[in-house]
């Protein structure tokens, strides 16, 4: 029965490897299940064994790698220290972690460019907006936090902040991904950190 569930879990690894190879390759609009089947080595059963359709292999590929960021989070603030060397942990590691993951890249340039909002993927949108929301609730707290404890800037509204946060990640994001030849994430990292928590830090 343990072999069963490894070769299962093995199997279901394979499918989400190709199918971001397939995505990235093709696009989402263009990409079949019958594709993805055929670059993980594997029958269209299957595939349709671990997913019920090809929106709900798209949105698996999204949070698993969207994920990530959380646990990044969560390790950077045990780490301890002040404040604001927290968030700047926090948002430089965020940042550089795309530099160091390539299979992260491909999702995000999927998302980005990739990928059109269809009723098709209807659901998955509403999931990433319900996710993004949450997030930002998570973040607003920590940044109430900062601002009780004397770190940020009294006269911030800690959902601005969080709002804040999220849309310059994001932003570097975009940017970079997009002209990734303009200038080094790993190198202008620490800056661009520095640049956004000078903004909000007391």
């Amino acid at each position: 029965m343990k072999k069963t569930a490894a070769a299962a879990a093995e199997t279901r690894q394979a499918i989400l490897k190709a199918a971001l190879a397939e995505f990235s390759r093709r696009g989402y609009s263009a990409t079949t299940l019958d594709g993805v089947a055929r670059a993980a080595g594997v029958t269209r059963g299957a595939v349709y064994w671990h997913f019920a359709n090809k929106a709900a292999l798209y949105e698996e590929l999204l949070r698993a790698f969207g994920g990530q960021a959380g646990a990044i989070m969560r390790a950077a603030a045990a780490e301890g220290g002040d404040f604001i060397a927290i968030c700047q942990r926090i948002l430089t590691r965020l940042l550089t972690h795309l530099d160091d993951d390539p299979e992260l890249r491909a999702v995000m340039e999927l998302s980005l460019f990739k990928t059109e909002h269809t009723e098709e993927l209807a659901d998955v949108v509403a999931n990433q907006r319900a996710g993004a929301a949450e997030l930002i609730a998570q973040l607003a707290g920590i940044m109430q936090a900062g601002i009780a404890q004397g770190a940020l800037r009294a006269d911030l509204d800690p959902w601005d902040v969080a709002r804040g946060f999220l849309a310059y990640q994001q932003g570097v994001f975009h940017l970079w991904l997009s002209y990734p030849d303009a200038f080094s994430l790993r190198e202008r990292t620490a800056a661009l950190a520095d640049l956004f928590i000078s903004g909000i830090r007391a």
